[in-house]
């Protein structure tokens, strides 16, 4: 008689491991995919720099040094 108790004692415990389990697979998955959209968000805000770089000088407009500088240094990288 006692057997049983006892089985269904660690079934639940095996049921509650494997849920622990796919939560923390599913926890690792949702903090790729933020650092995957952090890191996209940085691109997406250097483009746009690039973007505006880019376009004050083929305007041939008068730069600051400071875009001066940010534009030579995305021209070497």
């Amino acid at each position: 008689m006692p057997r049983k108790p006892l089985r269904g004692a660690c079934e639940a415990a095996e049921k509650a491991n494997r849920e622990a389990t796919n939560a923390r697979i599913a926890q690792a998955r949702l903090e790729s995919t933020a650092r995957e959209i952090d890191g996209a968000k940085a691109v997406t805000k250097e483009a746009a720099e690039l973007r505006r770089l880019l376009m004050v000088s083929q305007k041939g407009e008068k730069r600051s040094p400071t875009t001066a500088a940010k534009t030579a240094k995305a021209v070497e990288e």
